[in-house]
């Protein structure tokens, strides 16, 4: 007598995975960064921005209110948007000032809030201190370079001249979110809606 094979339970059905942001948030994501833009500020915009791509979010907003910060650090953030393969939109929500006006040209889209403003400067030699005569022109040169870069971006993205932009930079120009849309910085001025079934992500710098 031959015995009688057992028999299996069912295998139990996979679990489904769990829904992703975007599902769960169809407003959108917003990204609200209120702080200088240094290491820890430029690192977590990045990260913030690739956990969105992550979550499914087809698009991005990026909420701007910066008195600027470290060039080579808003260019890192500038950079790692631009790659991103989803929609960026950046929002003046107060001020965008300095290096900040990097960051924000980041945005495939640009608006600004009515009340924004946006501050263009030269940068300046803030020696801690005596420093030598050879020691100053590289320090001024490199000055000089991170001014011409960011006239570059700037000019890239507006429309404008270089020239124009430095020339923005030399007189230390503080531009209206009116203003800024007829010079090409900003697209649209509108006050920044977001929707009770958003993501937000607020930028917290230590």
């Amino acid at each position: 007598m031959t015995d009688t094979p057992p028999i299996l339970d069912p295998l139990p059905p996979s679990p489904m995975p769990p829904p992703t942001l975007s599902k769960t948030n169809p407003g959108g994501c917003f990204v609200l960064l209120n702080s200088i833009l240094n290491y820890e500020a430029a690192q977590k915009v990045v990260t913030t921005a690739y956990a969105a791509v992550k979550q499914g979010f087809p698009s991005l907003t990026l909420c701007i209110n910066s008195s600027g910060g470290i060039i080579d650090h808003a260019y890192y953030a500038f950079n790692a948007l631009r790659a991103l393969p989803i929609a960026i939109t950046t929002h003046n929500m107060g001020g965008i000032r300095s290096a900040a006006n990097i960051l924000y040209m980041a945005g495939d889209i640009r608006t600004a809030a009515p009340s924004s403003v946006f501050f263009f400067h030269e940068s300046s030699l803030d020696a801690p201190g005596p420093m030598s005569t050879g020691a100053g022109v590289h320090r001024l040169l490199s000055l000089q370079e991170d001014d011409n870069r960011t006239a570059e971006t700037v000019a890239t993205h507006s429309g404008q001249a270089p020239d124009v932009v430095l020339g923005w930079q030399r007189s230390h120009q503080t531009i209206s979110a009116i203003d800024a849309v007829k010079l090409g910085i900003a697209q649209r001025v509108e006050a920044l809606v977001i929707p009770a079934n958003a993501l937000i992500e607020n930028i917290m710098v230590g």
